[in-house]
């Protein structure tokens, strides 16, 4: 996100700059416009900006890849019915990446395990939130929501997984 972030403000910057009528030599050289870097000092050299930019989106791939490891090693604790020790793994993981749908959708997953259904079904409410074209957060919902004897809402959530299910093609995985 940060590198999404800085990206956004590169561009911006750059746009800026040529709305002055400045390229990027007009722009290092502060003695050709000291005005225009005395409002924006952060424009005043591009190689800086390049470096922090590259450097966020290092850190990002980084975040990223540790997130999504955290994620494959709570998914293979689930499968091994080891979920308290899935659900510290997955919320590490989560601290990495908030957005992640399928981080969000496993640990509802692992939450459902230990019958925490409330708190399960929050997660699959923000699973969907990030990924609504989802079905696994569907079904797992559909599924807390049937221990809760709340049948009708189940039934909701279930058609909505097929739905989905369907313009997938039919391929279905675990979680």
């Amino acid at each position: 996100m940060k590198c999404q972030i800085i990206i956004a403000l590169f561009l911006l910057s750059i746009q800026t700059i040529s709305s002055y009528g400045l390229d990027e030599e007009d722009v290092i050289d502060s003695s050709k416009n000291d005005s225009f870097l005395c409002c924006c000092p952060d424009y005043a050299n591009f190689s800086v900006w390049h470096a922090k930019w590259e450097v966020l989106c290092q850190d990002d791939a980084m975040t990223i890849r540790k997130a999504r490891e955290l994620y494959n090693k709570s998914r293979a604790l689930m499968n091994s019915s080891k979920c308290q020790e899935a659900l510290k793994l997955i919320n590490q993981s989560l601290e990495f990446d908030p957005e992640s749908s399928d981080a969000w959708n496993l640990k509802g997953a692992a939450l459902a395990c230990i019958y925490s259904f409330d708190e399960a079904i929050s997660c699959y409410e923000r699973s969907i939130g990030s990924d609504s074209s989802n079905p696994r957060p569907y079904s797992n919902m559909a599924t807390s929501l049937m221990y809760q004897k709340r049948y009708d809402e189940a039934l909701e959530f279930n058609k909505k997984a097929t739905e989905l299910l369907d313009k997938l093609g039919g391929v279905w995985w675990p979680w």
